[in-house]
């Protein structure tokens, strides 16, 4: 990864989520590094990758697996619609600017 983006919204419940989405420079996609959570009323963060990585279950999992059983308890817990939220303004923030004539408009 050479690139990541953090997104933070705050879920229906109250707790706080601080989505990193992070671009492959090999493949050029986006993907969902990791999900910090702020239970309502805490200021200690969970990260969701290392409650997963403590079960022995998705240790004996392939890697292709791993990485579907992540994204699946990253959906569950904020969302389907958050987590795309998250993509898409990834996304969005590598949009270049179009050039227009008032930024070379001079007489001199």
């Amino acid at each position: 990864m050479w690139w990541t983006y953090s997104h933070q919204c705050v879920l229906e419940n109250g707790d706080k989520a601080s989505i990193k989405v992070g671009l492959d420079d090999r493949t050029g996609n986006f993907s969902i590094e990791e999900i910090g959570l702020i239970p309502k009323g805490k200021r200690k963060e969970i990260h969701l990758k290392q409650q997963l990585s403590d079960n022995y279950s998705y240790r004996r999992l392939s890697p292709d697996d791993r990485s579907k059983a992540e994204l699946k308890l990253f959906v569950e817990t904020v969302g389907e619609a958050i987590v795309n939220e998250a993509l898409i303004n990834a996304w969005e923030s590598l949009r270049p600017n179009l050039i227009s004539k008032e930024q070379y408009d001079i007489d001199y």
